[in-house]
């Protein structure tokens, strides 16, 4: 009974205990040999962004061009996240605000990679 109860928990906080560093191994190992498939790893945190760029747009006036590098710093693959991008003024108020989807900003040497 006791591993019943223990197997049913783990499978019902599949999508909780899945993103543990540690117990996702483990269902990893499962999900193969059963066929399932597991939650995707997301651990924002582990993200960083490396040479930032941020030039006027040649063509368009009143226009930034935001170039760059995003690093998975976790021990698993993750999905690309959406990004929010926030402007401050001189009073570190808030400007502009903007939510980007992964097919907005998404570009370069790897676009088609999910």
């Amino acid at each position: 009974m006791t591993v019943l109860a223990i197997g049913q928990a783990a499978f019902f906080n599949m999508s909780v205990y899945a993103q543990v560093p540690e117990c996702r191994p483990n269902y990893v190992l499962v999900c193969r040999y059963l066929g399932c498939e597991g939650p995707e790893y997301e651990n924002y945190d582990e993200l960083r962004t490396r040479e930032l760029v941020i030039p006027s747009h040649p063509e368009e006036l009143k226009t930034l061009l935001i170039d760059a590098i995003l690093l998975n710093s976790g021990p698993f693959t993750q999905t690309f996240p959406g990004l929010k991008l926030q402007s401050y003024d001189v009073h570190e108020g808030v400007v502009p605000s903007r939510r980007l989807k992964l097919y907005e900003y998404f570009g370069g040497e790897i676009r088609g990679i999910k």
